[in-house]
Parts: structure tokens; sequence; C-alpha cells
């Protein structure tokens, strides 16, 4: 969790800082998606703040548009809306800026294309587990979106990658939500789980290397670690 304190944010700064994301120079636009992914590791008023100041269009713009640098500081922006938090938070990203995150699966990066893909599952597992309260309706959108905006195609190309983990979670992902529709998701949800249950403890069938990961190492904790690795370099190269 971010240490930045909360006197940091008052004010409405981040308010005051959103028009720079739209600023000529490309320094004063890494520095504003810089402060806002640290903003982001923090607690839920934070995120609160970022998405009330209209961070989120814009960050879905940056990773469609922008050159890969910005690209990989907005990056890391989306993934703290999906990790341990609400539904609120996780439905702000499908609504903004899923298409843009899916898009960072063409950076050939496998730092980023493993959160994508942990990212990516917990919203399936949230919206599968959401079926009986909606009649499945946030599930079939979800993944109408992901197929429309070319989401389930830049999934399926990362199995021809060599890394055979990321080739084994996409597979999963496309069988789990795409082959079976979520069943096993939506099973366990009527058998107890609830909302903040951890995706990536879950047990799945041939998982594989992957599986063996997944029971040391949390899907949350995979992406905080991600997170705040990129962070740290960020800071050493700055």
């Amino acid at each position: 969790m971010t240490l930045l304190p909360n006197c940091v944010l008052a004010d409405n700064l981040l308010a005051k800082m959103r028009p720079l994301l739209d600023h000529s120079d490309a320094k004063v636009r890494l520095q504003v998606l810089f402060f806002t992914s640290i903003a982001s590791d923090g607690p839920d008023t934070f995120l609160d703040q970022i998405a009330d100041a209209g961070f989120l269009p814009r960050v879905g713009q940056i990773l469609l548009e922008a050159d890969e640098r910005e690209k990989r500081e907005a990056f890391w922006i989306v993934p703290n809306f999906v990790i341990t938090r609400g539904n609120k938070f996780k439905n702000l990203v499908v609504e903004n800026c899923l298409e843009g995150f899916l898009e960072t699966l063409t950076l050939s990066d496998t730092e980023l294309t493993h959160c994508v893909l942990l990212s990516v599952r917990e919203l399936l597992i949230s919206a599968a587990r959401r079926k009986s309260e909606d009649s499945g309706q946030s599930f079939e959108s979800l993944r109408k979106q992901i197929e429309h905006c070319g989401g389930l195609k830049k999934i399926e190309l990362v199995q021809n990658l060599a890394d055979n983990d990321l080739a084994q979670m996409s597979r999963q992902i496309i069988d789990d939500f795409f082959v079976h529709n979520g069943a096993l998701y939506e099973t366990n949800s009527a058998a107890g789980l609830d909302e903040g249950a951890n995706p990536g403890s879950e047990p799945a069938a041939d998982v594989g290397e992957v599986g063996a990961e997944a029971a040391g190492e949390t899907a949350n904790e995979a992406i905080n670690q991600a997170t705040n690795e990129a962070t740290n370099q960020t800071t050493n190269e700055g």
C-alpha cells in the first residue's frame, strides 16, 4: 500500500491535475501519470478522487494512442482499480478503459501481460459471481465487450508466446469464461465464496505450472508486486 499521505490529495489536487494529462509536454503528462499511479495504490478514497476527477477515460485513450513510455506509465493505474477492490471500481475499469488495458497485450511485455491476464480474470470472476443477482447480464456484457474490442483475440495470441505460464493462463481464461461460461465460479459463489475471495487461490483443472505458482502467490499479490516494481523502476529512472 502506498505511503502517500491523505493531505497530499487535499484541496481537490487530483481534479486540478487532471487537465495536465492533455498538456503538450510529454514530461508533464508522465509526471501526472506517475503521481496518479502512486495515488491509485492507496485506499478507496484515493480511487474515488481519481475517478471523480475524470482520469480513467483519458487513461483509456492513452493506453490506445500514446507512445510506449506513456502507455507503460498509465498502465499501472488500472490494476489498482481491480485488485482487492469492490465492484464499483471494477465497473469503472470496464466502462472507461478496458479496451486500452487489453491493448497493452500487444506490447509483448511479460510483466504487463501477466498483470493484464490476472486482472481480466478477476473481472470475469467477479461478473460470473453476480450472475444470480442480475441474470448473468453483467457477465455476458463483459464477455461481449472483450470480444468486440478485439480483446479475446489478443488473449488467444498470448498462447503463441514462449512463456509457458502466460500461455497456460490465456488458455485457462478462454476455457473457464468463453467455453464454460464461468460456470465454475458461479457454482463457487453459490457455495458461499464472498466477493472478496482470492481468485488466485481457487482450484482449476489442468493449470500446470500456473496452478503451482498460484498456490504460493495469489493473483492480488502478483499484481501488487508488479506494480511496486514498475513504480520503483520509474523512480530510479527519474
